[in-house]
């Protein structure tokens, strides 16, 4: 964006017609209007001579508002680091056009389960929300969408939208709308003083958006890279016996794994995961001063506050040989006396693990791939120089992060012919706290049977599910075989009783040998009858009919 005002020497012309202004952005005049107005009479039959107008007087404060958006960062992603493959159906299992347990899980299992899916689409007919990956975004903040709705026979089918707002596209985890980075810029000229011109973003003030990639983008930035050696796999081992030989006897022993190498020192290891903010030269004469900052171990940068003129207050700091900004303190919003400049130092460092591929089952593979660690950092950095009647910028002055920067640790250089960092994966997650992350490639190498049987696993809510339903069965089976016995003890003693009832009674007169006695030399004793209510051993078998 680029303002340019002119009011005449010693402003003379802007106090008589007013001070003219030409506002451009990208190289296009946005004011005045692109009109062409007649200059002087042409000859009869001519047409009249005209030009562009490049300036005008405003008649108003005027502004203009740009409104910037950003891409959404999960487009084709069917779940945080896993990219959606076209014609396959998000399930667990990943996503592999052909992989049959993918098409097990999918048109065997169908809609049994809910898909697996970072995103859901809204579908305005149903009021209902289904499943989907986000295959393209559109400048208008639409997207192009590819949603999975059961048919009638509840196995998923892939139902594609050509354009769908961001309103109706929700998060799984939350509920919530996506959102899309969005930033307004402004651009405000006041009619009163249009050389104060100011640019805002979404309401804060430009300067306090300054800032620098680092390190350099035209540098050839270095990178950690570790070379790690294939992970020893150990089967699991079902039988109690074998566990116990291989964990506690100690046999067969485990075999040993080989280092990892990384392509550097060790203090330069050390010196990259922290980060460490470092001094290196410092450079001062009257009308100009230098600094070399280092941010990590692959960071360096060469900042140059220079005074073009004695008479002039305008200051101009460089950065990287590049200017940042070059004008008086009024123009950052600072006090006339004291110019002062923040900005920002803006980057990552970056660790790059070549590791073998390994399967959902963890089983390593013979190829590998490279998983790369970003290590994002932001430093603020001050520039200040107090205005005097004699200019000496020897004393201009320079923090990192509030940190002056004569009290920075010293940089140290790195030695050629130091060894490089030889290290096991134990120690250096000991050591560095560092672990190795793992790529694992959409492959199962169970067999399809187990793969079933693991997803029917899962949808029974794992093992913990399983085994509390069967504890539960296991109680009911019980009290159903206790009151099944109890049964069985009343139906055997009342059929004792109506065998006791056909059989012969004793002669004429006789009675039983004891009163107390309800059964005698296995004849039922008159007045006695089998009670057809037992339910249960603690209610008598016999009642008497006296």
């Amino acid at each position: 964006m680029e303002v340019i005002t002119d009011a005449g020497m010693g402003g003379l012309k802007g106090s008589v017609i007013g001070t003219q202004v030409c506002v451009k952005a990208d190289g296009q005049q946005l004011y005045p209007d692109r009109g062409q107005i007649a200059t002087g009479n042409a000859p009869v039959g001519n047409s009249a001579v005209v030009k562009p107008v490049t300036k005008g007087k405003l008649h108003d404060d005027w502004s203009r508002d740009w409104k910037f958006r950003s891409l959404y960062p999960a487009v084709g992603l069917v779940r945080a680091g896993e990219i959606w493959v076209p014609g396959t159906i998000p399930t667990d299992v990943p996503s592999q056009a052909g992989d049959a347990a993918n098409f097990v899980q999918t048109h065997v299992l169908g809609g049994s389960k809910p898909l697996n899916t970072m995103h859901e689409v809204l579908i305005q007919s149903e009021q209902k929300r289904y499943p989907c990956v986000l295959t393209k975004q559109w400048p208008n903040g639409c997207f192009e969408v590819t949603a999975f709705k059961p048919d009638e026979w509840g196995t998923f089918k892939a139902l594609e939208f050509p354009t769908m707002h961001k309103s109706c596209i929700f998060l799984t985890s939350t509920g919530e709308n996506i959102a899309l980075p969005e930033t307004v810029v402004t651009l405000e000229v006041p009619k009163a003083s249009p050389q104060n011109a100011r640019v805002f973003i979404e309401g804060a003030f430009f300067v306090e958006h300054l800032g620098r990639v680092s390190p350099k983008p035209t540098a050839a930035a270095r990178r950690v890279t570790l070379e790690v050696p294939k992970p020893i796999y150990l089967e699991v081992v079902e039988d109690a016996a074998k566990r116990i030989q291989q964990n506690v006897l100690g046999v067969p022993a485990r075999p040993q794994e080989d280092p990892i190498q990384i392509n550097v020192a060790a203090k330069v290891f050390e010196h990259f995961l922290s980060g460490e903010i470092r001094r290196g030269d410092l450079q001062a004469s009257r009308m100009q001063k230098t600094w070399t900052i280092q941010l990590g171990p692959f960071a360096t940068h060469k900042l140059r506050l220079l005074k073009k003129s004695q008479l002039s207050p305008i200051m101009c700091l460089y950065v990287d040989e590049e200017v940042l900004v070059e004008c008086v303190s009024g123009d950052l919003g600072g006090d006339p006396n004291l110019w002062r400049c923040k900005f920002c130092f803006v980057g990552e460092r970056n660790m790059d693990f070549n590791v073998f591929n390994e399967t959902r089952n963890g089983v390593p593979r013979d190829d590998k791939s490279e998983v790369t660690k970003s290590y994002q950092y932001r430093h603020v950095v001050e520039v200040s120089y107090p205005h005097k009647a004699i200019d000496n910028l020897a004393d201009a002055t320079l923090t990192v992060d509030s940190v002056p920067f004569d009290r920075l640790p010293m940089i140290v250089d790195e030695r050629q012919g130091d060894q490089t960092l030889s290290i096991t994966r134990t120690a250096l997650a000991a050591q560095f706290g560092l672990q190795i992350p793992k790529k694992v490639v959409p492959e199962d190498t169970r067999g399809t049977a187990h793969q079933i049987a693991a997803s029917v696993v899962n949808q029974a809510g794992g093992w913990s599910a399983i085994g509390e339903a069967a504890s539960k069965n296991l109680q009911d089976v019980g009290q159903n075989l206790s009151k099944l016995g109890l049964d069985a003890w009343s139906m055997m003693f009342l059929q004792r009783g109506v065998e006791a009832q056909v059989q012969p009674t004793g002669p004429a007169g006789s009675e039983p040998s004891s009163p107390a006695a309800g059964v005698s030399g296995g004849y039922l004793q008159p007045g006695l009858q089998p009670n057809p209510q037992v339910v249960s051993l603690g209610q008598p078998l016999w009642s008497t009919s006296l």
